[in-house]
């Protein structure tokens, strides 16, 4: 019943062809029954973005204001050996003022109503136009993208590659504490990587 209602909103096209480009708005699908079992995380509260903006339907549009920028106060689950794990349901979100379309009217003018309320986005410092930052997000789009899909395809294929199995630990106290000394000793020697600004995958400029 979700997906036949979601079919029926076509919201892809909509998306493409009767809402601002990405440099503008972002647009995205969230799914609330498959993240949850997704094999190559570990789910805790604050990925839970149907909570997070009271979702209470399914399929749902929800408008998040460009004041929702992502800085999260999380907070730690547990403490082992100074190793912080993060992951509870104490973080204090810092996105309010999320609104849900009611099913009336126009859905590509409700949400063009609430983006002409806001003021224009800012173009980043290294960039010029945007167009630009619209070509630089898509690339980035891209490779973020790609990772996911063989994040979850490798999650299933791994056991074929080993006749034990495969399991998730913490590193052993001797190999942590051989790298740890070992960046204590040598960050004086830190320098910048200038990886490209489209490889997400890297986390680099995070």
């Amino acid at each position: 019943e979700c997906l036949e209602e979601y079919q029926r909103w076509d919201w892809d096209t909509v998306a493409e062809t009767k809402l601002p480009a990405r440099e503008r708005l972002f647009t995205s699908r969230y799914d609330m029954y498959s993240a949850p079992r997704r094999a190559w995380y570990k789910w805790v509260p604050e990925l839970d973005l149907a909570k997070r903006f009271g979702v209470k339907s399914c399929p749902e549009l929800v408008f998040v204001p460009r004041t929702c920028n992502g800085f999260t106060e999380w907070c730690v689950r547990e403490e082992k050996d100074g190793i912080q794990y993060m992951g509870c349901d104490k973080f204090k979100d810092q996105c309010t003022g999320f609104k849900s379309w009611d099913g009336s009217g126009s859905m590509s003018k409700w949400v063009q109503k609430h983006i002409d309320s806001e003021e224009p986005p800012k173009i980043s410092k290294f960039l010029r136009t945007y167009k630009e930052q619209g070509i630089w997000m898509q690339r980035r789009d891209s490779t973020s993208s790609d990772n996911h899909l063989r994040n979850i395809y490798l999650a299933q294929a791994f056991p074929a590659f080993t006749e034990n199995g495969f399991k998730a630990m913490p590193i052993p106290k001797p190999f942590n504490d051989w790298m740890l000394d070992f960046y204590e000793r040598n960050k004086k020697n830190r320098r910048t990587e200038f990886w490209d600004s489209e490889s997400t995958q890297m986390s680099f400029a995070e």
